[in-house]
């Protein structure tokens, strides 16, 4: 079962709605073992004592203003039960990793690579300073089962601005509720963003006046 809340947040005298989910993983599902989750061409995170996961997309370039969903699914391989929090205001138990990547050459013409960190859109500053009435709520992933999301269904370039064209890493961390508290990451998915081509105006231009008899 999933909470909505209704939030009224005044943005330059602008009312906006908010719909909060008080799980950020509303669409899970526990599912049995299938054999496309073993699949060689998906990329996993590290396995830690039986346990991993991974997020994907559609495709891996996009054009600046296109929306892009991710999806998310941690594999529990181990002989006991995984305990996951899924609650949005415990940040530690699910935290997204979204750097973009940005490549220079120094003084010495070696190549230098930053990563900086994506800063929050209008609306993500809005959904995470709204925070949910409502208990944790937990996931119990059994042996040989597995939890998928697709994160609420929020396109992650809504929350997180992405509107400058270059490369991107993303990449989520989870704390599960267990006793040893591991922590299971991703795999670090490279997102391209491409500029948005700009509509070409061709002009002619009468130089008839210009033209001496």
């Amino acid at each position: 079962m999933t909470l909505f809340i209704r939030r009224t947040i005044s943005m330059n005298h602008i009312s906006i709605h908010v719909f909060i989910l008080a799980w950020i993983i509303s669409a899970t599902t526990l599912c049995a073992q299938d054999d496309s989750s073993s699949s060689s061409v998906e990329s996993w995170g590290p396995n830690i004592d039986g346990v991993r996961s991974r997020i994907w997309a559609e495709k891996t370039t996009y054009t600046v203003g296109d929306l892009i969903y991710l999806k998310y699914k941690l594999e529990n391989r181990s002989k006991g039960v995984v305990d996951i929090t899924t609650n949005r205001s415990h940040r530690g138990f699910l935290k997204l990793n979204i750097f973009r990547v940005k490549t220079s050459l120094d003084l010495n013409g070696e190549k230098s690579i930053k990563k900086l960190p994506v800063p929050l859109t209008e609306y993500g500053k809005a959904l995470f300073q709204i925070r949910p009435i409502a208990s944790p709520g937990a996931h119990v992933v059994q042996p040989n089962l597995f939890l998928t999301s697709d994160l609420s269904g929020m396109p992650i370039n809504q929350v997180y601005d992405m509107t400058i064209a270059g490369d991107y890493e993303i990449s989520i961390s989870r704390q599960t509720n267990c006793i040893n508290k591991l922590v299971i990451e991703t795999n670090t998915l490279q997102i391209k963003m491409l500029e948005r081509e700009r509509r070409k105006i061709s002009s002619e231009v009468n130089l008839i006046d210009g033209i001496k008899e």
